[in-house]
Parts: C-alpha cells; structure tokens; sequence
C-alpha cells in the first residue's frame, strides 16, 4: 500500500547519478568541442532532408505561377444532361 523508503532511496540514487553522468558528458564536450567532427547523415536523416528541402523550396509565389487558372464548374458540365446523378438516385429514393 505505501512505498518502502528503500526503493525511493534507491530510485533518488539512481537520478543523482544520471545528472552526474548528463554533468559529466556536458564538461566533455565544452572541453572537446573543437574535436567534435559531424558524421554522414544516415538514411533517415537524408530523407528527411529530402522532404523539408522539397517544403522550403516551394514558395506562394511559385505555386500561384504554376497553377493554372479556375474555370467555372458550369462551363464544366455538360448541358445535354441537367439532372445530375445524384438527382437521379434521390428521385428514385423518394
């Protein structure tokens, strides 16, 4: 029902010694930041890349230039037929 002290010690060990380890690591790489060498990026990381270069390459004005203009859905429809589909199948319903 309550929890025993030793495993909330225990557990409190256990982060101060993960901050001492985060501590530790951050030192080592102030002190070593000029030996740090960037690796190739992976297979994820290249598509990723891929992705958001392709996002950030698209711009409001190169989508407007590339689209081409909106024609009315009146002149779209044929006229020889009036009653659509769905007019068709409601009719039938009723």
């Amino acid at each position: 029902m309550f929890e025993h002290t030793f495993f909330t010690e225990q557990y409190t060990g256990y982060q101060h010694e993960e901050l001492e380890r985060a501590a530790a690591r951050r030192r080592m790489l102030i002190e070593r930041a000029d030996q740090i060498v960037p690796r190739s990026p992976g297979a994820a990381r290249r598509m990723l890349r891929r992705i958001f270069r392709l996002d950030a390459g698209r711009s409001v004005s190169s989508q407007t230039a590339k689209t081409r203009p909106v024609t009315s859905r009146a002149a779209t429809v044929s006229t020889s037929h009036p009653a659509s589909a769905c007019d068709r199948t409601a009719s039938v319903a009723r």
